[in-house]
């Protein structure tokens, strides 16, 4: 399976990396890390709730690399997050 992360976007460069974050004992990407806060704040703004002071929606698009209007923006995330979830586990499988 194809890496779904494009590597020109700050979070593509960020998750090719490899860096990591200790988390629960155990060590995460730390793009990853980033991507499932992003897409959990988007779920309270596509909802009506500013999710923390100086949220902006521009950043977010900027970082990772999406477009369209807030509930577009957490489908795109969501399903990132998704691809993610299945390319890692297909490298899993392959080792």
């Amino acid at each position: 399976m194809k890496n779904p992360v494009n590597p020109n976007t700050p979070f593509g460069m960020l998750y090719n990396q490899g860096r990591t974050t200790n988390l629960n004992n155990g060590p995460a990407n730390t793009a990853v890390v980033k991507l499932v806060a992003a897409r959990s704040a988007m779920r309270l703004f596509a909802n009506g709730i500013i999710p923390y002071r100086g949220f902006r929606l521009k950043d977010l698009k900027e970082f990772f690399g999406v477009k369209g209007n807030k509930v577009a923006v957490y489908e795109q995330l969501d399903a990132l997050l998704e691809s993610i979830r299945e390319y890692e586990m297909t490298q899993i499988d392959e080792a």
